[in-house]
């Protein structure tokens, strides 16, 4: 039986609501209540009994995510599960997040669209904004099956803040599935029966995965505020993995950049700066010299010159870098950003248990500096040494 993918007008114009004039205007949204720092709003999937396009097929099956903000009619990309094979029950352990600067409102709608993936080396995480009328690119590699939508206030004010959805066809006919939301709010799986909550699908543990990008504090312990001072735009995992006893063991990944991979390099070169005009300065002290020593003086005052004059254009243009702090490798080869550390990131891990103490593992990665402005050609910093002290003997 051949299904149809999710490439046709027909299911995307299924989804999007009728255009209403002056959308933006007219309406006023229902904002989401959020703890400072944390995101707004994280739930898992899973479904169940689904239906596979041919009989006694396994299925491989992932969930693709996508928004339609209230005030816009186009329908946004935002993530998609990992794959899970050879089951009709799949329990997904990547979570959804939204962050809180994501504008998020209780009428913004989520669709949930569920394939059955066929060629993994084609199949890759995408977002993207579809307009109204505009149909979406052809998947490479996967088969639709079917999808679901609801409101963010549906999920928010149902009873134990959990969906079960039925999974339709592209025309809202025939169902094949069932798919539920449930919302995770880190930091509530504490005490009482919360505690045993181990999932066992058809005999498979399974750890439930959340990303967000704010670091949230577990126990109260890791608060370091001159660390979360110089931190930027961390970016967070959360695994929870039930232990033998039918408790929670949890593991948050934090990757964060730091503002000091400019700060530092700005002070490197403003001390460059005061160090060649202190040495002109100095030099121009000396007063009057032989011609031979004169001509070596006005050398050195030219080439100090040019230095502070390149190192001023250099400060002038990192000033101007905004937004994130993070030279990224495809950079490496920026003249202004040369002074900059490539890749550099603050990686954590937090590992919290019920019976043991808390601990902490982190690790600073960073590119291998390396004059990638200057080049190869010439040699490296060995060589323009040789090269000098040659010169100096002749």
């Amino acid at each position: 039986m051949e299904i149809k993918e999710e490439g046709t007008s027909e299911e995307g114009q299924h989804f999007l609501p009728t255009p209403q004039a002056n959308d933006t205007g007219d309406f006023q949204f229902t904002s989401i209540q959020k703890t400072p720092n944390e995101p707004q709003l994280e739930f898992i999937l899973a479904c169940k009994d689904l239906v596979a396009p041919v009989r006694d097929r396994k299925l491989n099956t992932l969930v693709q995510i996508s928004v339609i903000h209230p005030a816009e009619q186009s329908l946004t990309r935002y993530s998609s599960t990992e794959i899970v094979e050879g089951t009709r029950d799949p329990l997904f352990l990547t979570g959804v997040t939204f962050p809180s600067e994501y504008p998020i409102y209780e009428e913004t709608k989520i669709k949930l669209t569920v394939y059955d993936v066929k060629d993994k080396s084609h199949d890759t995480v995408r977002t993207s904004v579809l307009p109204e009328h505009k149909d979406p690119l052809p998947e490479v590699g996967r088969s639709f099956l079917g999808y679901a939508s609801f409101k963010v206030g549906e999920l928010l004010k149902s009873k134990e803040q959990l969906l079960a959805l039925s999974l339709r066809t592209s025309d809202g006919g025939k169902v094949v599935g069932t798919i539920e939301v449930s919302v995770v709010k880190m930091g509530e799986i504490e005490d009482g029966e919360a505690d045993h909550i181990t999932t066992d699908v058809k005999g498979q543990k399974c750890a439930l995965v959340c990303e967000c990008t704010a670091p949230e504090i577990v126990s109260g312990k890791d608060s370091l505020p001159f660390l979360n001072a110089v931190l930027k735009n961390p970016v967070c995992k959360l695994y929870r993995f039930p232990t033998s006893d039918n408790k929670w063991m949890r593991v948050r990944e934090q990757m964060s950049e730091t503002i000091l991979s400019f700060h530092i390099p700005k002070e490197l070169v403003s001390l460059h700066i005061k160090e060649d005009l202190c040495r002109n300065q100095e030099l121009e002290e000396l007063g009057e010299l032989s011609p031979h020593w004169d001509n070596l003086r006005k050398n050195v005052l030219a080439h100090c010159d040019r230095m502070v004059k390149m190192y001023q254009e250099i400060l002038k243009e990192l000033g101007k870098e905004t937004g994130s702090s993070f030279k990224s490798s495809s950079n490496k080869g920026e003249r202004t950003l040369e002074f900059v550390p490539v890749n550099l990131h603050l990686q954590r891990m937090h590992v919290h248990s019920p019976h043991l103490k808390d601990a902490l593992y982190d690790v600073i990665t960073v590119g291998a500096p390396a004059a990638h402005f200057q080049g190869f050609k010439n040699g490296g910093l060995r060589k323009l040494l040789h090269r000098f002290e040659t010169e100096r003997r002749k």
